[in-house]
C-alpha cells in the first residue's frame, strides 16, 4: 500500500494512493507523488522572482510580504493541502490473511482484544466442527 501523510496544526491524515502487488511499481508510484508534492510546494508557494505587492495588497498592509499577499492567499485556498504534505509511505501487507488480532491497533484495549480473540477461536472451532 502506498499512502501520503498530511499534517497541519489541527489534524493529520493518511490518504491511500494505491494498492500494489509489485514492489517496484509501488516504489515508482511513491517516488512520483513525493516528487510532485515537493516540487509543487516550491513552485507554487515560494515567492516568485521579482514579485511586488499589488495595490490591493498594499491597501491592507503597506509592508505586505509575499505570504500576506492576495496571490499567496488565493494559492493557499486552492492548493493548501500541498503545504500540509509530510511524507509518502509504503507498507507491505500479506494478502488473504486476517490481521485484526495482530495489527497492534491502539484503539483496541486488552478487554476488547480478549473478546475478539475468543470470537476468533470460536469461529475457527465452528469451521472445524462443520
Amino acid at each position: 500500500m502506498v499512502r501520503s501523510y498530511f499534517e497541519d496544526y489541527e489534524s493529520s491524515s493518511w490518504k491511500i494512493i494505491g494498492l500494489f502487488t509489485d514492489k517496484k511499481v509501488a516504489e515508482e508510484t511513491a517516488k512520483k507523488w513525493e516528487d510532485f508534492y515537493e516540487e509543487k510546494q516550491y513552485s507554487i508557494f515560494n515567492e516568485p522572482k521579482g514579485w511586488k505587492p499589488t495595490s490591493e495588497d498594499l491597501s491592507y498592509d503597506e509592508d505586505c510580504s509575499w505570504q500576506e499577499s492576495h496571490e499567496y492567499s488565493k494559492r493557499h485556498s486552492q492548493y493548501g493541502e500541498i503545504l500540509n504534505f509530510k511524507e509518502i509511505n509504503i507498507e507491505e501487507f500479506e494478502l488473504n490473511k486476517d490481521i485484526s488480532l495482530t495489527s497492534g491497533d491502539p484503539y483496541i484495549n486488552e478487554y476488547l482484544l480478549s473478546l475478539m480473540t475468543q470470537w476468533d477461536r470460536n469461529h475457527k472451532l465452528e469451521k472445524i466442527i462443520k
